[in-house]
């Protein structure tokens, strides 16, 4: 999935482990049991984002849409501070 575009048949616990900055846009797009850590580990990983959008009532395109213009390439994430700070 890295580098691929997010499609409606990826798992949503999946998408978040690779993308966990876009908590923020389905939580935005009303998934609010994913405000909780325990749902992000159990049922986010048996559902698809086809299924989920069928459940919570969101357009499925314009959600992978916005999943995909707000994922971050992941040369672009911060790194971390061990390798950021060589001496």
């Amino acid at each position: 999935m890295i580098g691929a575009p997010i499609v409606a048949d990826n798992i949503v616990g999946d998408v978040l482990d690779v993308y966990p900055e876009l908590l923020p846009v389905f939580l935005s797009f009303g998934f609010k049991p994913l405000a909780y850590s325990i749902f992000r580990k159990t049922i986010a990983y048996r559902v698809t984002l086809a299924s989920a959008c069928r459940l919570v009532g969101v357009e499925l395109p314009s959600f992978l849409e916005t999943l995909n213009q707000q994922r971050q390439p992941r040369d672009e994430r911060r790194r971390p501070l061990a390798m950021v700070c060589d001496n």
